[in-house]
């Protein structure tokens, strides 16, 4: 197998890739700056599926003599940072260094916040000190006492107390993570007996734990074909999450065939591509012909073609492979592939420039080529190059699973920021 090893400090640094510490490791002073500024700036493409890049930050710093200016830099943005993704980094970091002093300040701050905000900002989309002080308060309990525990639970009832409102739990993720640390039922057992000397955690335990405030759940109906056309009409986009909330994914198959007749049957371009734009999921498949989605890539609309590109991608057919070949199309000629084709294949992924803001689509094109099982040339190619830790994890997962995991990869995954990573090779997983 082919070795194109890549030797990017930048890169591997922003890719939480244990080869950065392995570089460091060997001339830690001439990284010295590029780690520095690691300490104010977490680069983690995807925090829900990554975690953050503090552990490998923190084992940088570790092969400093004097760590003051790396840890004193970190606890300096800490202090001012704004951004959720930055919060989660910075205080992970901290913690790493035992530094609960900085991470209680901000999280006694954050309450601050969200005590002189009005309720309704705080219920906004987008509106982060929710999540930001649920975060902190997840890394205060781990390995602290139920003292920290209770303190925290009754800082989450008094806000309960104070806004009245029942109607959904604030707190789900920090409880769960209670019952992770502490255990279920000692949990439950713990909040219920403190409950009955404090109001504050009885508001807690009555929201989180007993949720008596939980309406009985009832689902809505979904969405007749028409609906969603008339959606369309008022000028409003749908894309992937809204087909969940609003239960587009639920319509019965007739509605849904009935809407995709409605984008072969319209001379509306800009509708024709709206609607085609919700079948790019396992939920909604393209129900027609795929002839109309692969004429309708020729129709010179940017994003009409990109629509049916993308609804192309959850089938497999000699005329899309055809296609996937003429013009080039990577993620249509992976799930299209074919052994003659690796040389083009492998030949258009060396030239996919990868950037910060995922512009060339090359996220789906790794999670494409790990989900297709393609040779393991091109799982090596998502290895060195991309910037998300769990699709390297992904890779690494199914080399070892494969037997095939190259041996030049084991020491450098032993440091690699995703903490899975570094379980699947401890944990001796290849065969």
């Amino acid at each position: 197998m082919e070795d194109h090893t890549n030797t990017d400090f930048e890169h591997l640094l922003k890719a939480g890739h244990g080869r950065a510490y392995l570089m460091a490791r060997k001339d830690p002073e001439r990284y010295r700056e590029r780690i520095l500024s690691f300490c104010r700036k977490d680069f983690t493409f995807d925090t829900v599926f990554e975690g953050t890049r503090a552990f490998l930050a923190a084992d940088l710093i570790r092969l400093f003599e004097d760590q003051t200016p790396f840890i004193e830099t970190a606890r300096e943005s800490f202090k001012h940072s704004e951004e959720k993704e930055q919060l989660r980094y910075l205080s992970d970091f901290l913690m790493e260094f035992d530094l609960r002093g900085d991470v209680i300040d901000r999280y006694k701050a954050i309450w601050k916040k969200i005590e002189e905000t009005p309720y309704e900002k705080l219920k906004e989309r987008g509106n982060p000190l929710i999540e930001d002080v649920e975060y902190l308060a997840i890394k205060l309990i781990y390995g602290a006492s139920w003292k920290t525990a209770g303190n925290i639970i009754k800082d989450m009832g008094r806000w309960y107390l104070q806004t009245g409102e029942r109607e959904g739990c604030c707190f789900n993720w920090f409880y769960s993570c209670l019952e992770d640390e502490f255990g279920e039922e000692e949990t439950e057992e713990h909040i219920k007996s403190l409950s009955e000397s404090s109001p504050e955690a009885d508001a807690f335990y009555r929201h989180d734990v007993l949720r008596d405030w939980a309406p009985e759940r009832v689902e809505e109906e979904p969405p007749s074909a028409d609906d969603v056309a008339a959606i369309f009409a008022t000028g409003k986009e749908l894309r992937g999450i809204d087909i969940i909330h609003i239960g587009i994914h639920r319509m019965a198959e007739k509605e849904k065939k009935k809407l995709a007749q409605m984008a072969v049957d319209t001379d509306n371009i800009r509708l024709r591509s709206q609607i085609v734009s919700l079948y790019m999921s396992e939920r909604m498949v393209w129900p027609l012909e795929i002839s109309y989605l692969l004429s309708w890539c020729s129709e010179g609309d940017r994003d009409l073609k990109a629509s049916c590109e993308e609804a192309l991608t959850l089938f497999e057919s000699p005329e899309i492979r055809e296609y996937a070949l003429r013009t080039e199309n990577v993620p249509l000629l992976i799930c299209n592939y074919k052994p003659e084709d690796e040389e083009l294949l492998m030949g258009l992924l060396m030239k996919i420039e990868i950037d910060d803001n995922d512009d060339n689509d090359w996220h789906q094109i790794r999670m494409l080529i790990t989900d297709k099982a393609l040779p393991d040339r091109f799982l090596c190619w998502v290895y060195e190059t991309t910037l998300c830790s769990y699709c390297r994890e992904c890779v690494v997962s199914d080399l070892l699973e494969r037997g095939t995991f190259p041996e030049r990869y084991r020491e450098e995954c032993k440091w690699d920021a995703d903490l899975d990573i570094r379980a699947l090779i401890e944990g001796g997983n290849d065969n």
